[in-house]
């Protein structure tokens, strides 16, 4: 008989069930297995013991050796795909206790999403990393009982696991990241869209050609190219590389303080940071050109504007 005990902390209900369906195969080759749960405290210890059932012999060390594999397999899999979330949610607890319960759900989401790849254009690149991490943490658990005979799993993934721990936490730290610059880009949007609201329009109504070659043109209502001294001495700045041109155009666009805006375009499509944020600040007063003689076919196709 070959017998190792894993400890852990909470409901041991899911590992139990995983145990289980590992050792299913062991069964079906005339293996019986023993599962008991012994409580110390707050952890609760999973007795595992291999019996080889009939006439059948299999040595001790054998004997060993699959139960050490078929237990350090279940716990590699349980660890990766089934504690990794609550095992980011500790990591956003003790390291960004001060944001809101809602900003912490949306840490914790973005977290979870970029570590498998969703959103993302290499979801095979997250399925190597899932592998290698049940790889190497398989590795280890293996080099780990075959000289103890019992294990604490949250004090094995504190102290064993600490490359992958630190992953997590780099993971996190970039999920912080992306939901503060969200946060500040909202609050950006929300100051130009203010500055909108109270500032004297300069011109009524604007139209913006955005050329396929990337420049882009400002027009009055009237069809006249629109000039602003605050537009120059941008622009100059623009071609010293200090502003970005999509800034130059959002920069324009606020300083002028239209009420209406149609923009003309003949891109392949109107995504784009500047573009949405040209959305987000003017909203109702924007609109896109269902398609003028312009968008079509005309104009010059250099546009002599600025390069957005």
């Amino acid at each position: 008989m070959a017998s190792l005990s894993i400890g852990v902390s909470g409901d041991v209900m899911h590992i139990r069930q995983r145990l289980d369906y590992e050792f299913n195969s062991l069964r079906e080759e005339g293996f019986d297995i023993d599962i008991q749960e012994i409580n110390r405290g707050t952890t609760t210890f999973l007795g595992c013991s291999v019996i080889k059932r009939g006439n059948g012999r299999v040595s001790p060390e054998d004997l060993a050796f699959l139960c050490r594999h078929y237990i350090a397999n279940a716990l590699s899999d349980i660890i990766v795909d089934e504690w990794e979330p609550k095992l980011i949610g500790k990591i956003i607890k003790e390291h960004y206790h001060y944001f809101s319960d809602k900003e912490k759900e949306a840490i914790l989401k973005n977290t979870c999403e970029s570590l498998n790849g969703l959103g993302t254009r290499e979801p095979t690149r997250s399925l190597r990393r899932r592998l290698n991490w049940k790889t190497q943490i398989l590795k280890k658990l293996l080099e780990y009982l075959e000289n103890h005979s019992e294990v604490n799993l949250e004090g094995f993934i504190t102290f064993r696991l600490k490359d992958y721990i630190e992953e997590l936490e780099d993971a996190v730290d970039q999920a912080v990241d992306e939901i503060l610059l969200e946060h500040e880009y909202r609050e950006f949007i929300n100051l130009l869209r203010h500055f909108v609201e109270v500032q004297q329009s300069r011109v009524e109504n604007v139209n913006v050609y955005l050329y396929s070659s990337g420049l882009f043109q400002l027009k009055d209502g009237e069809d006249r190219i629109i000039k602003d001294e605050l537009m120059d001495e941008l622009s100059i700045y623009t071609l010293e590389g200090e502003i970005e041109y999509d800034d130059l155009l959002i920069s324009s666009l606020v300083t002028l303080a239209p009420q209406h805006v149609v923009v003309h375009s003949r891109r392949l499509n109107t995504s784009g940071l500047a573009l949405d944020t040209l959305r987000s600040v003017f909203s109702e007063r924007l609109e896109f050109c269902h398609g003028c003689t312009w968008c079509n076919e005309g104009g010059p196709q250099d546009g002599r504007g600025r390069e957005l």
